[in-house]
C-alpha cells in the first residue's frame, strides 16, 4: 500500500495480482471513500460494497481510494485465496479445499473465526468407551461437538476425551471447531476415534 496527499484528500493505493479467479467470480470491494480500480471509476455501491468482477483483470491490478482519512483500508470478499508477494503486494488465486495445517499457509492469511473439521462415524448397538485423540492443533480454542452438541472445549495443544457417552447407535457426526485469528490456526494432525 502507498499513500499520497493531494491538498485535503488522501489517496491510498493497493496493488495485487489476480491469477484466474477474480475475473470470473463476483468479488466485492468494501471501503470508505471514493474508489477506482485500474483507473476506472467503480459502479454504484450494492449492499454496502462494489461489485468488481467485470473490472478486475488478469495480472496486475491497482485499487485507489480517495478519502479525507489518513488511511483508507480496503477489503475484498469472494471465493479466492491470498498469498503474500514482494513489496507489500498480494497474489489472489482460486480458493482450494482446506487440508490439515495452518490456514495462513493455504491462502487464508487474514481469516479470523472458526474452522470446522468433521467426520461421520457409524457406531454399533453397544457404544462403550470411544477415545477421541487430537494430537496437534493451533489456535485459541478447540470445541468438540458430537451430533451438533458441544461436549467439551480445550485450550491444550493435544488432548484426548472419551466421547462414548455422547454417541448413539448408528451414524454420528463428530466435529472439531478450532478458533483463531490471522490465519495462524488449524488442525495440524488428523484426529482419531477408537
Amino acid at each position: 500500500m502507498s499513500l499520497s496527499r493531494d491538498s485535503a484528500e488522501v489517496i491510498s493505493r493497493y496493488a495485487f495480482v489476480s491469477r484466474d479467479c477474480l475475473c470470473t467470480s463476483e468479488p466485492m470491494l468494501y471501503c470508505q471513500g471514493t474508489p477506482t480500480m485500474n483507473g476506472m471509476p467503480l459502479p454504484d455501491p450494492w449492499r454496502g460494497g462494489y461489485l468488481i468482477g467485470g473490472i478486475v483483470r488478469e495480472g496486475e491490478n491497482v485499487i485507489e481510494v480517495r478519502s479525507a482519512a489518513e488511511d483508507a483500508p480496503v477489503y475484498l470478499s469472494g471465493d479466492f485465496a491470498v498469498w503474500p508477494m514482494e513489496e507489500g503486494r498480494w497474489e489472489v488465486g482460486k480458493g482450494m479445499a482446506l487440508d490439515l495445517g495452518l490456514l495462513s499457509e493455504q491462502g487464508c492469511p487474514f481469516y479470523s473465526g472458526t474452522v470446522v473439521y468433521g467426520c461421520r462415524y457409524e457406531v454399533p448397538a453397544a457404544v462403550g468407551k470411544r477415545i477421541l485423540r487430537v494430537p496437534k492443533w493451533k489456535g485459541t480454542s478447540c470445541e468438540v461437538r458430537v451430533n451438533g452438541n458441544q461436549v467439551a472445549t480445550f485450550t491444550k495443544r493435544s488432548f484426548k476425551l472419551d466421547v462414548g457417552p455422547y454417541l448413539t447407535p448408528g451414524p454420528n457426526e463428530l466435529e472439531l471447531c478450532i478458533s483463531g485469528s490471522d490465519g495462524a490456526f488449524g488442525l495440524l494432525k488428523a484426529f482419531t476415534l477408537r
